[in-house]
């Protein structure tokens, strides 16, 4: 007897919820550079932070223009991943932080792609923890030690919160809209019937 666990890719697509990711992706960003300005988060640089931030303009005027261009969903993903590990190689030293936004990307892709593209980026996610580990671990043979402070810290915890909780917003929001549509579908489709019927009883 064998257990098989099958995750079925219903590819629910919502614009609402597209550009509602589109929208939180570049509040985050920009909240991540003025928390940097003020704060100094430790954990990141403006030298990553500025180029981007004109990148992430780029991608998101194009996933408005042209939301449903596959190409483009798979671009804002991809930005999301290159955003985080350019910094994890810049400064290797956050490699305890950058390690849980790395879960951010796989939960956005599960949003804007669906559950195949989701699957995919969580075995890269994988692969590019042990190849972030093992590089981590040629730069400091014996591990690193930090300074944790306090402001900066918190900063951080509560936008890394904002994102997580975003995206679960946005994922709750995407499936009670198909659900929505779902029930209304079959309404009328049993009405349909009751029509039908009725003219048969005619």
């Amino acid at each position: 007897m064998s257990l098989a666990l099958a995750l079925t890719d219903y590819k629910i697509r919502s614009l609402k919820i597209f550009k509602g990711a589109i929208i939180a992706y570049c509040l985050i960003h920009f909240a991540v550079i003025v928390a940097e300005y003020f704060l100094d988060l430790k954990s990141t640089s403006f030298e990553i932070l500025l180029p981007s931030a004109v990148i992430t303009i780029i991608v998101a005027v194009l996933s408005w223009r042209f939301p449903e261009a596959r190409s483009v969903r798979a671009g804002l993903v991809l930005l999301m991943f290159f955003l985080v590990e350019t910094h994890l190689l810049y400064n290797p030293r956050t490699f305890h932080v950058m390690g849980y936004w790395f879960a951010a990307v796989p939960l956005l892709a599960l949003i804007i792609q669906g559950m195949r593209a989701s699957q995919l980026w969580f075995v890269i996610i994988l692969v590019s923890d042990v190849v972030n580990s093992l590089y981590v671990s040629s730069k400091f043979e014996n591990g690193y030690q930090v300074t944790v402070e306090t402001i900066p810290y918190l900063a951080t915890t509560i936008l890394y919160t904002f994102t997580i909780l975003s995206a679960s917003f946005l994922l709750y929001s995407l499936l009670g809209d198909a659900y929505s549509k779902a029930n209304k579908e079959n309404e009328e489709l049993v009405l349909l019937q009751k029509s039908v019927e009725q003219k048969r009883n005619l």
